[in-house]
């Protein structure tokens, strides 16, 4: 997985979107563009800020990760969308159209992004066909305690690192908001205060 410009080239890739063949789906039923609606749903919805969603995010990779401990969480626009879906010989390229919008550390302060050269930016997911893994975690759904596999036909798994928690600015927004209220650290409150401001323009 990795991060790209957009080019003019994203509307060339559109027409040259797999068909349905190409895009069919594999033991679970779902395609990879499934796969990448239903990340950046979990996404808009905060799931990957807390540890179930986290697990569920990690099930649709290679080599699951545990959810990291910086707390650094980065911020994304509210608008994005499937660009374009590849087939690469046996494997597929999903790329997701959107602009970061800046990241949020554990003191809740904010940090816009670097200025691109582009508006809007690429995400490519890489897909290759394996095994199911996902994560088990203890009932307070807090502690990963191992990794389990399912035996049978491969499905549709994304390769690369899952990076950092992230979400949209929206949740951003919320997220902030409920942090703030659980604090009684008055430094961390004035951050909220900021960065909600600053999320708010965004918004």
């Amino acid at each position: 997985m990795k991060r790209v410009l957009i080019l003019v080239l994203l509307a060339v890739l559109d027409a040259l979107a797999v068909s349905g063949q190409a895009q069919a789906p594999t033991e679970s039923g779902i395609s990879p563009r499934e796969i990448v609606e239903q990340i950046w749903k979990l996404a808009t919805e905060g799931e990957l800020l807390t540890p179930e969603g986290w697990s569920r995010y990690s099930g649709f990779f290679v080599h699951p990760e545990p959810p990291p401990g910086n707390k650094v969480i980065r911020v994304v626009s509210n608008a994005w969308g499937v660009q374009a879906v590849l087939a690469k010989g046996s494997d597929m390229e999903v790329t997701v159209d959107y602009a970061e919008a800046g990241q949020i550390d554990s003191r809740l302060r904010y940090t816009p992004p670097p200025p691109p050269p582009f508006v809007r930016t690429g995400l490519i997911y890489h897909f290759v066909l394996a095994p199911t893994h996902w994560t088990m975690l203890m009932s307070d759904g807090k502690v990963v305690t191992g990794k389990e596999e399912r035996t049978g036909p491969p499905d549709w798994h994304i390769t690369g690192s899952q990076g950092p928690p992230w979400t949209t600015v929206n949740t951003a927004i919320r997220y902030v908001l409920e942090m703030r209220q659980k604090t009684t650290d008055p430094l961390i409150k004035k951050n909220a205060d900021q960065t909600l401001s600053k999320l708010m323009k965004l918004h």
